[in-house]
């Protein structure tokens, strides 16, 4: 007798085969970024590269400005997530839900370190993400809406002046400072002698 195969089970043997090799993608994903990790001058230096082929890329095809202003918008997104404290004290009124904010607000209070929203790895993750989704894009001729791009430069430079003010007012305000530099460091212990 000649069997037929049943439909379900060619469908259900797809979706099995379809999610290991989902999850084999996300494993050695997750390995390749556990590799790197260690790496953060390498990676912003690989980011930079990236960054500059793709706007050769611009420069050569002479279009795609709307993508290029939206990565725009989405870089600065993620860097003033990055320089964001983890809870903002705008948020609070009185501390956390457990009573105390992430940020001393008194002298007496206990210094904790400056916890971010976003993480350095994460930041370089989003943005490489971004860079490489919008030379995906610039492959389309259907992306490259007419526009007058000078106008989305005007408009960017806008956005940029006023989050960059408004971010340095709330570090102002909330006496935190997102960085390393600038902040007291102290030399290593020795222990047992003089």
């Amino acid at each position: 007798m000649n069997r037929q195969q049943d439909p379900v089970e060619d469908t259900t043997s797809f979706a099995a085969r379809l999610e290991d090799l989902q999850f084999l993608l996300k494993r050695k994903y997750r390995l390749f970024i556990d590799k790197v990790a260690i790496y953060p001058t390498e990676r912003w230096i690989g980011f930079l590269v990236l960054a500059a082929l793709y706007a050769l890329r611009i420069y050569f095809k002479e279009g795609y400005s709307v993508i290029t202003y939206l990565l725009g918008l989405f870089f600065l997104n993620q860097v003033m997530l990055y320089l964001a404290p983890l809870e903002d004290p705008d948020d609070l009124e009185f501390g956390g839900e457990d009573g105390e904010s992430i940020l001393p607000m008194r002298e007496q209070d206990e210094y904790k370190g400056f916890q971010r929203k976003l993480q350095e790895l994460e930041l370089w993750k989003l943005l490489m993400q971004g860079v490489l989704l919008c030379m995906f894009l610039t492959l389309f001729d259907f992306f490259a809406f007419p526009m007058h791009w000078p106008l989305l430069v005007f408009y960017f430079l806008m956005m940029t002046t006023f989050l960059c003010r408004y971010k340095i007012e709330h570090m102002i305000r909330y006496r935190y400072i997102p960085f390393d530099f600038g902040k007291k460091s102290y030399g290593k212990r020795k222990f047992g002698g003089k």
